[in-house]
């Protein structure tokens, strides 16, 4: 009686066991795939060379800063902008900063990037359960829309290249980063919902 119900209470749940992946072994390909675009969507939005601008200090964010004044290159993320007085490093933007130098465009990318993370984190966690747990169909096409949607979401950050603060902008390793984690969460996204129902 007591196995009965334990096998009930298993087919419920859904869990099949560790590294069965009830959805084919093609799920391993989705599973990597969501880490990967994660991981390169984290990368993108947090730091602080999603693009590299020229422009004068006079005015803006560094304006008290020893390079007033001054024209220089300097890389910008939705998040935080690079610190010029030490090599490869970066600095978050402040409530302040936000408020005063930070248009629309800017602050819209910031969002879509933050949203970006949020869905391809879902995504991935989703995706790392189907090693040992069966999904109905439906959720299944739900977590391939959710990879969809953060591949879009991501695609958003560019809305950065229309700020103000870019009027002169060239992408930089934070953008190609962002292109590439578009392209395998879209991917991805379709993979997903192509895959076959769990074997029960």
């Amino acid at each position: 009686m007591s196995d009965n119900y334990a096998e009930s209470e298993e087919k419920e749940c859904g869990c099949k066991g560790c590294c069965t992946y009830p959805h084919s072994p093609k799920s391993i390909a989705t599973l990597i795939l969501s880490v990967m675009a994660y991981i390169l969507s984290q990368n993108a939005t947090w730091n602080c060379y999603y693009v590299q601008s020229e422009m004068n200090l006079t005015g803006n964010f560094l304006k008290n800063t020893e390079f007033a004044g001054s024209t220089v290159k300097i890389g910008l993320g939705p998040f935080s902008r690079e610190d010029l007085t030490e090599d490869l490093s970066c600095i978050m933007y402040s409530a302040d900063d936000v408020d005063m130098f930070l248009d629309a465009p800017y602050k819209t990318s910031r969002i879509f990037g933050a949203f970006a993370n949020l869905l391809l984190g879902i995504t991935m966690i989703a995706l790392i359960c189907t090693s040992c747990m069966s999904f109905y169909p439906i959720a299944m096409k739900a977590i391939g829309v959710l990879s969809i949607m953060g591949s879009l979401c991501l695609a958003m950050t560019f809305l950065i290249f229309s700020s103000d603060l870019c009027e002169d902008c060239s992408f930089h390793i934070g953008a190609g980063v962002a292109l590439v984690g578009t392209a395998i969460a879209m991917i991805n996204g379709c993979f997903v919902m192509a895959l076959p129902p769990a074997k029960l």
